[in-house]
């Protein structure tokens, strides 16, 4: 059940466990609208709770100047509760409360009398009627362990009136008893309703929090963590929480170099660690933003480059088989190897060049308004392989290499897609005599464009997971280009049978 985890939607953890504070990664903001549409949610739930309620009987008897008249109370059933008004205030020092207002319930009941040799009875029908019917107040806050938490706190029920409508029996006796019998169910109405209410935030929504991961394994390599480094931050008209957003290598937590760079913004201050927002302090117009810096986008550079997974040895078999000559040193066509290079087809005729290239630096990324664009550099060593088996080196160079991106989401995965990848070579030594930097680049550009770019995208439609619930889908999204991060607007939707779940193989 996931009553008030809507309340709470797309938030996730805390994060104490070994590493220095430091400014988050990710933003994620819930607004007024989201929790308006997590209390709708909510308050579904709770009805469905409350139309199960079982009112213990009552007994007991009245004192009058007649006589004393004992009563039965039995059989009370809610038989109707129509679903009420609901809303969320958020409290910048408290939290949030959530309200349930205009409450009519039905119930219906046996009653049974015994007046001193009279004995009757009948049914009953009873009508309750509140304007503000439920108060309660929750609180979001995060555990040392990097999960939310969430519990209630201070619920009120309130009922404003309680009419019986006796059916059967003497009419005149009814007034006798009716007053004891208002009293103790409007007292165990509310006791029984903040339970529920109580439960509903304790038990189901802390249940359904549990499911968020605080990391996540990205192609069997690595993970993303996205445990909280702040605790969520309640402002007048939406919900904040910062999130760490750091990728790793699987079993290891060393941290990247660099810090997350803030963009000219206005900043945020938190009370526990006193570091900058990095993120514009601005509301969004869906129930959920999520803002993802290029601090993020880098550690994914860091991690790959700790990892030695980028280097790439680059020979002819690599290329498509219609265009495998182009790195022959004796040529076949106007465009080949030999043709670029003249002094690499004289020294070595009958050859195939092959290039080992390896970077040198993390890769970095920077968010602007046009799109992404990732940096790194590296060397380049070019060999000769000989027909008879044998690679001799002929040079080497020095390479920096740009990207552009286009970030997507897609199925709450935000999906890259490399549009220009673009070298730029200068020799450092050759052993076939002078070389042209501006040629050796055009070369490689052509076969980096070939064969490097389609491996890159391949993993870019992998994606990186957006962190959610169980059963809670985006819809209407929209994605933004910013100052150093990608805003990501969406609104959500509540779909009870639903599970998605995120595929990293």
């Amino acid at each position: 059940m996931a009553a008030l985890l809507l309340l709470a939607v797309i938030l996730s953890s805390a994060f104490d466990c070994g590493f220095a504070a430091v400014n988050p990664g990710l933003m994620f903001q819930l607004s007024q609208t989201g929790l308006n549409y997590g209390a709708d949610v909510a308050v579904g739930i709770l009805t469905s709770k409350v139309q199960k309620l079982r009112i213990p009987d009552q007994r007991g008897s009245a004192r009058t100047k007649l006589g004393k008249v004992n009563y039965e109370i039995t059989n009370m059933k809610i038989i109707r509760f129509d679903k009420p008004y609901s809303a969320v205030n958020i409290n910048p020092s408290a939290g949030l409360t959530w309200r349930l207002m205009n409450v009519r319930i039905a119930m219906r009941g046996n009653w049974r009398y015994r007046f001193h040799f009279v004995r009757d009875s009948g049914t009953f029908d009873m009508a309750i009627m509140a304007r503000t019917f439920l108060n309660v107040g929750v609180s979001l806050g995060k555990d040392p362990n990097g999960r939310f938490t969430i519990s209630s706190r201070k619920c009120y029920c309130m009922v404003d009136s309680v009419k019986i409508r006796f059916h059967g029996g003497a009419s005149w006796l009814y007034n006798l008893f009716s007053s004891k019998v208002e009293r103790p169910v409007r007292d165990i109405l509310r006791r029984k309703v903040c339970d529920e209410a109580n439960k509903v935030i304790n038990v189901n929504a802390r249940a359904q929090l549990a499911t968020l991961p605080v990391t996540i394994d990205i192609l069997k390599y690595w993970m993303l963590d996205y445990r909280l480094v702040l605790p969520p931050v309640f402002q007048t008209r939406f919900v904040e929480s910062y999130h760490k957003g750091e990728f790793f290598l699987k079993n290891s937590t060393r941290e990247a170099p660099f810090q997350v760079l803030k963009p000219n913004s206005p900043v945020v201050m938190d009370s526990e660690s006193m570091q900058a927002s990095p993120f514009p302090s601005t509301v969004g117009d869906r129930m959920v933003t999520i803002w993802v810096s290029d601090y993020v986008l880098s550690t994914i550079g860091y991690v790959l480059y700790n990892g030695g997974v980028l280097k790439r040895h680059l020979t002819k078999e690599d290329l498509p088989r219609e265009d495998r000559g182009l790195l022959n040193t004796t040529c076949t066509s106007y465009e080949c190897f030999g043709i670029l290079v003249p002094s690499a087809g004289k020294i070595y005729p009958n050859a195939t060049a092959e290039f080992e290239a390896v970077a040198t630096s993390s890769p970095t990324a920077t968010v602007t308004a046009a799109g992404v664009q990732g940096n790194f550099a590296g060397t380049v060593d070019c060999s000769a392989r000989l027909s008879n088996g044998s690679l001799v080196p002929m040079f080497k160079a020095n390479m920096t290499v740009v990207l552009d991106l286009q970030v997507s989401l897609n199925e709450m995965v935000l999906r890259g897609n490399i549009t220009r990848l673009s070298s730029v070579i200068k020799i450092t030594e050759s052993k076939i005599g002078e070389l042209s930097s501006e040629v050796l680049t055009s070369l490689f550009n052509v076969a980096t464009n070939v064969v490097i770019l389609p491996e890159l995208n391949a993993v870019g439609q992998k994606g990186i997971p957006v962190p959610g619930f169980r059963n809670v889908q985006f819809v209407n999204t929209r994605l933004d280009n910013l100052n150093r991060c990608v805003r990501i607007a969406t609104d959500v939707r509540y779909v009870r049978s639903t599970y998605l779940r995120y595929d990293s193989n």
